[in-house]
């Protein structure tokens, strides 16, 4: 409920759709500098009643360090995430620096890539924070 109160009804059956069928529990990943946004997107999921595990990241570089790191373990695809949440809008290392690094580490065979979906507080404008590096195929 409380997640469809964020995203509405259809968008969260939207996002339901994107995880794949569970042989094992799904893993959602929110990266976020804000710790209170965190808290909150996995206080959503827990009471929306979707079955997953959320881990969260207030860097996207620590995130992203964090992703490297299971691709050199051996059981880094039963703890890899099947879904990220993207803030753009960070400091150091901003979601189209990450998504970049993400990218090339998924097209080097390191890890498998993962829908993202990224965000933007509710103050940002959307066209402040575009990227001229990605298509509309990517959208």
């Amino acid at each position: 409920q409380t997640f469809n109160a964020i995203l509405g009804p259809k968008r969260n059956q939207r996002a339901i759709a994107l995880m794949p069928p569970a042989t094992r529990k799904n893993r959602i990943l929110f990266i976020d500098d804000d710790s209170d946004d965190n808290f909150f997107h996995a206080l959503a999921i827990s009471r929306s009643g979707i079955e997953c595990e959320v881990d969260t990241f207030e860097s996207s570089m620590t995130a992203l360090e964090h992703l490297r790191g299971m691709g050199e373990d051996s059981d880094s695809e039963a703890r890899s995430p099947d879904l990220i949440f993207l803030d753009i809008n960070m400091p150091r290392m901003d979601g189209w620096q990450f998504l970049a690094e993400y990218d090339a580490l998924a097209e080097s065979g390191q890890m498998k890539a993962k829908p993202v979906i990224i965000m933007l507080s509710n103050s940002a404008n959307p066209a402040d924070h575009a990227s001229p590096d990605i298509a509309s195929d990517d959208c």
